[in-house]
């Protein structure tokens, strides 16, 4: 249980920059600390409402993130080139920019907490990696998967699993089409953002080709 809540303490950290600068600077620390208090509170319950309080915060990041990144955006100053040049670009190609940054970070955040966080939830990683691979946990014997909340939760882990490399590919593909072929036509705030995505897309291709992708999808379909 420790290493768990140290992954999830470590991932909202990590979520937190990508928040404007400004923003960082005046909430970042705050948010955390509050977080860690609400978790611990959490775990008292026990770990299924722990585990719903991390998915129904983590979801709300994506959008949070976004709508922080477009006020920053809004209320910075341009210099009159970039203005100019950002003027240039179709709004369909600003709109698909950002549909695929949603996408990339809602599959991100979806996939950790529907199928990462709970096998290290449940201890399987100190488990031999063979007898999970091969169905020795199986994860409908889990409590948690009993319930009504985990049945949709391993229900939503399973479309995750068949639709990412789908997702992650299309999404990878035209945000990397979109952002390499309109490198200084955007924001250097918005590169760094689509950069990330783009990495993080690819980064869900090689997770799932490792051991530890492996075994871990092999568990949660068993």
């Amino acid at each position: 249980m420790k290493i768990f809540l140290r992954i999830v303490k470590y991932f909202y950290r990590q979520l937190l920059n990508f928040y404007p600068a400004a923003f960082r600077e005046a909430f970042a620390d705050e948010m955390y600390t509050v977080f860690c208090e609400a978790v611990a509170e959490s775990e008292r319950d026990g770990l299924i409402a722990m585990l719903e309080f991390c998915l129904l915060e983590f979801i709300t990041f994506p959008a949070s993130i976004i709508r922080e990144q477009l006020a920053a955006y809004q209320n910075r100053q341009l210099l009159m080139t970039d203005e100019r040049l950002m003027m240039q670009l179709p709004q369909t190609t600003i709109r698909m920019q950002r549909l695929c940054i949603t996408s990339i970070l809602i599959l991100t955040v979806a996939f950790s907490l529907c199928i990462v966080l709970p096998f290290f939830a449940f201890g399987l990683h100190s488990e031999p990696a063979a007898q999970v691979a091969l169905g020795a946990y199986d994860p409908k014997c889990y409590h948690f998967y009993q319930t009504a909340f985990g049945q949709l939760s391993r229900l939503a882990g399973l479309l995750l699993i068949l639709s990412i490399p789908f997702w992650a590919t299309t999404s990878g593909t035209i945000l990397a089409f979109l952002l390499f072929g309109n490198w200084y036509r955007w924001q250097p705030s918005w590169r760094r953002i689509s950069a990330v995505a783009f990495v993080i897309s690819i980064s869900f291709h090689l997770f799932l080709l490792s051991d530890a992708g492996r075994v871990i999808v092999a568990w949660y379909l068993d």
